[in-house]
């Protein structure tokens, strides 16, 4: 995670490690911001490896109001594979990648630019999306214990947003931020018992009682800034007049609504859908991977104009 920038790909790359602070900017009063990001996944294998088959759900979402994607570029090595883009369910790009023979690594170096934008109206979710996402998954059913909690949030909310931030808050209280009690594969109710663990054990709670309450919310997959891994959050999906629904986020691990320092890259049922990478390959030996991300604002404008710039 500390490894020393990897020159050449700000080189050739639409990145430039000098940016601004994030932690000196008031996040609150930001109405338009420009980000961008590097991700470097490495897979290092002991032997060849043959027949790789990975899955990447890596670029940013462009069917928001409040993101656009500026820029984007995947590289991939080895050169001699294929890539496919195609779209899930919910709408999320997906690159599946290809490659016959890998001798040593396997490496997705991923770039993007996007602006964030305080934005009058919240993304939308179609009435399909929603049902879709009102149902416990594998890793979001709940337990009897979870269950009664949701009862018991339900009875005291004056609205179904206001259930949603009793849910989001409720959360932040009863976990304790933990590495290495859980994995990706930990179900909402096992990190419920357990009482701690990282973002998507936040998230899976989170949802596992909306969904109990009787609102449909989904797992978002994004980044905050600096360096680490990526970060999840929920959104709620709360119904409009015109049957559409309001997609409004929360972000139980930080115990706040994210603003416009949050990249969202994809949203579904659970981290499953949304996992950045995951695949298949045939080999006497196994492999291992190394991550490293940088994030940073390039530029930031405040409500009353002022601009900040790099």
């Amino acid at each position: 995670m500390n490894a020393p920038w990897p020159s050449d790909v700000v080189a050739r790359a639409p990145f430039s490690p000098d940016v601004l602070d994030h932690r000196a900017i008031e996040w609150p009063r930001v109405r338009r911001a420009t980000l961008q990001a590097f991700q470097r996944f490495r897979y290092v294998y002991s032997a060849p490896a043959y027949d790789l088959s990975q899955r990447l759900v890596i670029r940013p979402a462009d069917d928001r109001v409040d993101q656009r994607v500026v820029s984007f570029e995947l590289r991939v090595h080895p050169r001699r594979s294929t890539r496919i883009e195609r779209r899930d369910v919910y709408g999320n790009v997906v690159v599946d990648v290809d490659a016959s023979y890998v001798r040593r690594e396997a490496r997705f170096d991923v770039s993007f630019v996007v602006e964030r934008l305080a934005s009058a109206s919240r993304p939308v979710a179609s009435a399909r999306q929603a049902e879709l996402l009102a149902h416990p998954t594998l890793l979001t059913t709940p337990s009897a214990p979870m269950l009664e909690v949701a009862r018991n949030l339900r009875v005291r909310a004056t609205s179904p947003h206001d259930l949603a931030a009793r849910i989001s808050d409720f959360v932040s209280e009863h976990m304790t931020y933990k590495a290495g009690v859980t994995t990706v594969k930990t179900p909402a109710s096992d990190a419920f018992d357990i009482g701690a663990g990282l973002c998507q054990d936040y998230a899976h709670v989170a949802l596992a009682l909306c969904r109990a309450a009787g609102i449909s919310a989904r797992y978002v997959s994004g980044h905050m800034l600096g360096e680490g891994g990526s970060h999840a959050w929920i959104e709620v999906l709360l119904p409009r007049q015109d049957g559409l629904f309001e997609a409004i986020g929360l972000d139980p691990t930080n115990a706040r609504a994210p603003n416009l320092s949050y990249v969202v890259v994809a949203t579904g049922a659970d981290y499953a859908d949304v996992a950045p990478t995951t695949g298949l390959f045939r080999s006497s030996k196994g492999g291992v991977l190394q991550y490293e991300k940088r994030a940073g604002p390039v530029r930031v404008e405040y409500e009353d104009g002022t601009v900040l710039e790099r």
